[in-house]
């Protein structure tokens, strides 16, 4: 018994590690921990460090990489020079319109370099710099237009003297007279694209008493030939000035050009005041055609095929002069360096080869009316591209569809001045009668209170087409006419502008065809320096599809 319970006492005994045992253990966790920490430290050291040059420099490398890579999609470079650079690319949020991006460092070794965008707050992307500095390559394209028109002669248009059946008729408050009448027999030579009047000569003696006036207007005909209610000048004859016997009398215009070799006009002779009969015209009752009568005060108008007025019209045919240029810039490579601190260990470059070639701009406005555009800011300074008369924005009810039916005045944001190339394209129309139409007011090349106004206006006639008109400004109050397009069709009509300041011109095309090229003048006015879209006189049916305004930068 004795035997057995030794035995089963040793059974139930722990197991034990003997002393060599618990010595090789030791040693080996001793070498496993040591590994580990090694790993560890390792592990830690590959993590970054700003402090470490490597490590900046792939931060640094990492931000030239996304300036880079944001460039490959630029539209436009809004700012460029070697410490800051802005463009726009193409929508990223879904609202319709462009982003912008502007990249900028002070040139104060240790300021940050900074990254905005659409006008957002300057976030920094380094955030100490000791050097950062862009080079560009550029490409100049130039498109070739007519240049300024050199004027021939006075030739006459168009006349008619008589035959034996001339008669006097006497204006009155309801009773007008006038004569349709185009180029005939004019010696348009090869090339010669437009003509303008310059005089139109009539028998006009007074009527008993010396108290009445005559308006002498030039309109444009509607497509029945009779005056369309669009005055292109006008001018007063005095009764006191006439005799009782027919004299000739002269209407000088010097408003009314950009005339087609098949495009007409209506001279009317209207009841301007007095008494209940004023001036007597003369007219032939048996001969000629284009005599134009109104007997309800020019409410409506009848043409006559067999009748005219005694009367000529002179002009002078215009031919396109020397060719002008227009040159643009744009950006096709953009090189880069940059560097975090003193250290020249996180210096780095990089370029990129710009395939799209954007343009330097100064300054562009767009609106393609898909959404509010008094709510967009391309040009990324924090306001509206565009903004109303009166502060607020244009409402949805006035957009429709992608276009915008005029209720206020809209301008161009911030003011600009306007002095390099510029380029205004639009899409619009007008479609109520009656109604002074569709307006663009552009101030260009301003220095101080002085610049040139532009005025464009497209106008629907009774007669279901448009005719676009474009003056100049030769003072603050008086309009000076320097072109004029009848006929154009009742739809919507294509645009666009090309200024030069340099050379005090502006270039038209509508629909796509060159209408030549015509002298602005400049003058001291208003302060204003936006370029305006409004509806002439309140019109109700003026519409804009869409506008762009571009600046050129040097």
């Amino acid at each position: 018994m004795g035997l057995q319970s030794e035995r089963a006492s040793r059974e139930r005994r722990a197991p034990a590690f003997t002393l060599v045992e618990l010595v090789v253990s030791v040693a080996i966790t001793a070498i496993l921990l040591t590994g580990l920490t090694s790993i560890m430290v390792l592990a830690t050291r590959a993590l970054p460090d700003e402090n470490r040059p490597t490590d900046r420099l792939a931060a640094l490398s990492r931000v030239a990489d996304q300036i880079v890579a944001e460039l490959q999609y630029a539209q436009s470079i809004t700012e460029r020079s070697a410490r800051t650079l802005a463009f726009t690319v193409a929508d990223r949020n879904g609202d319709g319109a462009l982003e912008r991006i502007r990249y900028a460092w002070s040139g104060t070794p240790g300021d940050p370099l900074t990254r905005e965008y659409n006008g957002g707050e300057a976030v920094s992307v380094v955030e100490h710099v000791n050097a950062f500095d862009l080079s560009y390559e550029l490409r100049s394209a130039s498109e070739a237009y007519t240049g300024l028109p050199i004027e021939g002669s006075v030739v006459p248009i168009n006349w008619y003297t008589g035959s034996s059946s001339r008669r006097d008729y006497s204006i009155t408050s309801t009773a007008w007279i006038g004569q349709y009448f185009q180029p005939s027999g004019v010696p348009f030579p090869a090339g010669a694209s437009w003509w303008r009047l310059t005089r139109v000569a009539f028998l006009a003696k007074k009527d008993g008493n010396n108290e009445g006036q005559v308006k002498m207007q030039i309109r444009t005909p509607n497509a029945d030939m009779t005056p369309s209610a669009t005055i292109l000048e006008e001018h007063i004859l005095h009764e006191s000035s006439l005799t009782d016997n027919l004299t000739t009398q002269y209407l000088d215009v010097d408003a009314v050009t950009g005339l087609g070799p098949s495009d007409g006009l209506c001279f009317v002779l209207a009841w301007g005041s007095g008494g209940a009969t004023i001036s007597k015209v003369q007219f032939d009752d048996g001969g000629g055609a284009g005599r134009l009568v109104s007997g309800n005060g020019g409410s409506s108008w009848s043409y006559n095929s067999g009748k005219a007025l005694i009367y000529a019209a002179y002009g002078r045919v215009c031919t396109p002069g020397p060719l002008q240029y227009a040159t643009r810039h744009y950006v096709t490579a953009v090189r880069l360096t940059l560097q975090g601190d003193s250290d020249a260990a996180t210096h780095t470059s990089t370029a990129a080869r710009l395939l799209n070639a954007p343009e330097v701009l100064s300054g562009v406005w767009e609106a393609d009316f898909a959404v509010d555009p008094t709510t967009v800011d391309l040009n990324g300074d924090g306001l509206p591209d565009w903004a109303t008369d009166g502060g607020g924005p244009l409402g949805a009810a006035t957009l429709v569809g992608g276009v915008w039916v005029l209720n206020t005045t809209l301008n161009t944001n911030p003011g600009n001045d306007f002095v390099g190339l510029t380029t205004v394209e639009a899409v619009f129309r007008d479609t109520t009668l009656p109604g002074g139409g569709a307006a663009i007011r552009i101030p260009v090349d301003r220095s101080g209170s002085t610049y040139g106004a532009i005025i464009v206006r497209l106008a629907l006639q009774s007669g279901d087409t448009q005719t676009l008109t474009i003056d100049t400004k030769p003072d603050g109050s008086t309009e000076r006419r320097l072109f004029i397009l009848p006929g154009l069709p009742n739809a919507y009509v294509t645009l666009r502008l090309l200024i030069d300041p340099a050379l005090d011109t502006m270039n038209v095309r509508v629909n796509g065809q060159d209408r030549g090229t015509y002298a602005y003048v400049r003058s001291a006015g208003d302060s204003d320096r936006s370029v305006k879209l409004y509806s002439q006189g309140g019109d109700t049916g003026a519409k804009f599809d869409y506008v762009r305004v571009r600046v050129g930068g040097s």
